[in-house]
């Protein structure tokens, strides 16, 4: 790449989203890149003695596609935040998630109070979203110890949810979801009280014929770092030790690993 283009690409300029054409921008202040955009168009038909030529490099929009083709399949259901709160047109109809086809469903989220609208989650629990308990008030179940109250965040937590929604709760994920947010006893009452799955967020890969009520995900954490790593086949990441919650898959493991 010219020197030049790759400085003002690692500037503030490179960094700033510009959906849409020159003079029809989602976005205000974008003038100077709309500039860049019609004269580098220019250049371009000029260089190649075409009528039309349109610029554009790699996006977030791009990016999301792509954690799309890696995490979903054309005609799964993904939820998504509505525009009315800035939802990202990438998640929309016209952007990636219906050009590689996936089923959208807007999140019920009530604008005005920027909470979640109770009558369409149920519309949306009815019309075969799973809709997953995340305990009562979002706690860090990895430092309680308390019978009661993890019994209270866990399962009354999800009662309240299915009564509000008119469906049974079948998933749980933990709060955070880290190694330091688990707990052994929190597993054992999810089981206890008929969860058919339960999740954390440390990152793994979920094998045939491994624990299937503990669904390893992926952490997205906010500046993606974790999010790109594991989206990136190593074979290192295959030995990556599972949480163990119960005394005995932890025996198993040990007795597994020994010659």
């Amino acid at each position: 790449m010219n020197p030049r283009a790759e400085a003002a690409l690692a500037s503030g300029l490179g960094s700033r989203p510009s959906l849409g054409y020159p003079g029809d921008k989602y976005e205000m202040g974008l003038e100077a890149i709309e500039k860049i955009e019609v004269i580098a168009a220019e250049l371009a038909a000029e260089i190649f003695n075409a009528r039309y030529a349109e610029i554009r490099v790699g996006s977030g929009a791009l990016a999301n596609l792509y954690a799309f083709m890696a995490t979903c399949a054309p005609g799964d259901r993904i939820i998504v935040p509505p525009p009315a709160i800035g939802g990202h047109v990438t998640h929309q109809q016209p952007g990636a998630a219906g050009l590689y086809g996936l089923e959208i469903h807007m999140a019920p989220v009530d604008a005005d109070g920027y909470t979640v609208d109770v009558e369409k989650l149920r519309d949306m629990a009815k019309a075969g979203i799973e809709i997953g308990a995340h305990t009562r008030t979002h706690a860090d179940l990895g430092g309680i110890q308390d019978e009661g109250r993890l019994f209270s965040e866990i399962v009354g937590g999800a009662d309240e949810l299915a009564e509000l929604i008119e469906k049974p709760i079948r998933y749980f994920a933990f709060p955070y979801g880290q190694w330091s947010n688990l707990n052994p006893r929190a597993f054992q009452i999810a089981r206890e009280a008929g969860f058919a799955g339960v999740c954390s967020a440390y990152g793994g890969y979920n094998f045939p014929g491994e624990d299937a009520f503990h669904l390893q995900r992926i952490h997205g954490d906010p500046e993606l770092v974790r999010l790109k790593n594991w989206l990136t086949v190593d074979p290192r990441k295959l030995h990556t030790p599972r949480y163990e919650y119960t005394e005995r898959r932890a025996a198993e493991r040990v007795a597994g690993a020994a010659p």
